[in-house]
């Protein structure tokens, strides 16, 4: 088998097979307690939505270690790194037509594998326990707390007006698959984190991954393309817009933000919890990560205008 992808959590390879390629998995057990739960969820939405693949088998190794094995989706690319504008609008079509195949989805069928996964008031406050004697973070701190309030505005995503729903949680542009050919959004991956939730989670993810204009750990290039914030949310608008309540059409300008403040938040805590959630390559690694997703979310707030203008 050879490693496949730069996925944060599993370890992740390719195997060829008599019925073709297979993307195989070590499911990391430290994120993911509930193997089963997990199992089950994509098994669940992978019927519901009707994907272009299949779970093929599931198996545990003489170390006791939960593995997977999943279709590999033939002829397709993921968006680059730093995502081009080309392929901004198909990025927005791809986690729309992903809501609307889950729109019927009824939510209470989804197990929660991730408690609090989204909760940036939460976050915040583990971070600040965290960091509570690291003057080495002092300045990133300082920076996330001017920028508090999103959390809370985050705290105004609740039903009525905002509905639960069958929501991906982690719907960034590296978990989107075009067609090579086309260009044209083929599926959504990386099932894991479907779970019930606001699609508002979703739109701040593919925000953040989408407009940035430098990789997600490059804290000096890192800035927000207001021009590939218009191209993603006009291909989401166009394909989920009228699913939309008008209170989710409402928050979508602040959806960006909140998420990238506490992408922020997650990597700095991690950082300085000693790089236990996310895999790092060098010392540091999370650190420049919490810089980059600071630097992307200062320049969304700076640039609060354009995003009123929902496509």
């Amino acid at each position: 088998m050879d490693r496949f992808g730069t996925g944060h959590i599993h370890d992740t390879f390719v195997e060829s097979t008599a019925e073709g390629r297979v993307l195989v998995q070590r499911i990391n057990t430290s994120v993911f307690g509930d193997v089963d739960a997990l199992m089950a969820n994509l098994r669940t939405v992978i019927e519901h939505v009707r994907m272009p693949y299949s779970v093929v088998r599931q198996w545990v190794d003489h170390d006791g270690a939960p593995w997977r094995a999943i279709t590999l989706v033939e002829g397709t690319r993921q968006p680059d790194p730093v995502v081009a504008r080309a392929d901004a609008p198909a990025v927005g079509r791809a986690i729309g037509a992903f809501h609307i195949a889950a729109a019927d989805l009824d939510p209470n069928r989804l197990r929660v594998v991730l408690p609090a996964f989204h909760d940036p008031a939460a976050r915040w406050r583990e971070l600040e326990t965290r960091a509570a004697r690291r003057v080495d973070v002092d300045d990133e701190l300082a920076r996330l707390a001017a920028l508090r309030h999103l959390a809370d505005v985050a705290d105004g995503w609740r039903p009525p007006d905002v509905p639960v729903r069958a929501a991906h949680h982690d719907a960034k542009a590296d978990n989107v698959l075009l067609d090579v050919e086309t260009g044209e959004p083929v599926a959504l991956v990386d099932l894991d984190t479907v779970m019930p939730g606001s699609w508002l989670w979703d739109v701040g993810d593919m925000v953040r991954s989408v407009t940035a204009t430098a990789a997600e750990d490059d804290p000096v290039g890192m800035a927000m393309d207001a021009a590939k914030w218009r191209a993603v949310m006009n291909g989401y608008v166009r394909v989920a817009g009228d699913l939309l309540t008008r209170a989710e059409r409402a928050a979508l300008p602040d959806a960006g933000p909140v998420v990238t403040w506490e992408q922020a938040v997650r990597f700095l805590a991690d950082h300085v919890a000693g790089d236990r959630y996310y895999k790092v390559t060098r010392a540091g690694h999370n650190l420049d990560r919490a810089r980059a997703q600071l630097a992307l979310v200062e320049s969304m707030v700076a640039q609060r205008s354009a995003m009123m203008r929902i496509p």
